[in-house]
């Protein structure tokens, strides 16, 4: 028997299932996609006249989070090449001052990393990359995902030659622990009470 669904059917099976299932979409298929449209993600920008174009808006992307003491500014329209350049010297200017002694911004931040696959370790990254601490747990009877990514260093597959897995995960700290072990849960308690922050990108119920 044949059964034919749409991209939504399909998401929302491997929703229901556990599954996972992702729909590739187009410029059109994301303008339509419910949850931008329902967190207001897009905005329009406007842009000048030039000698090719006239004055006219664009559609583009907004705040990828809602903060409410803090939100995040939005961009306007981009910059003539005169700004640029002198902002582009401004920036340079401002490297060759900053010296070694300068701490990170997040130095001292302890982040306990139980995110998985891309997203998430990529953004545990980024933490990594200001100045945190950051200790990525793995489960030892579960292969991450990331691991099996291709492409491979020297074109050999392994779980130590994945090269997104080594990308999203540079700079931090591993261990491997198995949660289901009671020796192994009273480890993630303590290193729970150690961290400041605590990441996880599990489906729900599932921490």
């Amino acid at each position: 028997m044949r059964i034919e669904l749409t991209q939504k059917e399909l998401f929302e099976e491997g929703i229901r299932r556990g599954l996972y299932l992702a729909p590739t979409l187009d410029i059109a298929g994301l303008f339509g996609e419910e949850h931008f449209i329902q967190r207001n993600f897009w905005h329009e920008i406007e842009l000048a006249n030039t000698s090719t174009s006239p004055k006219h808006a664009i559609r583009v992307p907004g705040e990828f989070a809602k903060f409410s003491r803090t939100p995040l500014k939005l961009p306007g329209s981009a910059p003539g090449i005169e700004s640029s350049t002198i902002q582009n010297r401004e920036t340079r200017s401002a490297r060759i001052n900053t010296t070694a002694s300068d701490s990170l911004p997040l130095a001292g931040l302890k982040v306990l990393d139980f995110m998985w696959v891309i997203a998430g370790p990529f953004f545990t990254r980024v933490l990594s990359d200001y100045g945190a601490t950051v200790i990525k747990v793995e489960s030892s009877n579960r292969l991450e995902p990331a691991r099996a990514a291709p492409s491979f260093k020297n074109g050999e597959p392994g779980v130590e030659m994945g090269v997104p897995f080594a990308n999203f995960n540079a700079g931090k700290m591993g261990v491997t622990i198995d949660p289901a072990n009671p020796a192994g849960r009273e480890v993630i308690l303590d290193l729970v009470r150690w961290a400041d922050v605590v990441t996880e990108s599990f489906s729900p119920k599932a921490m």
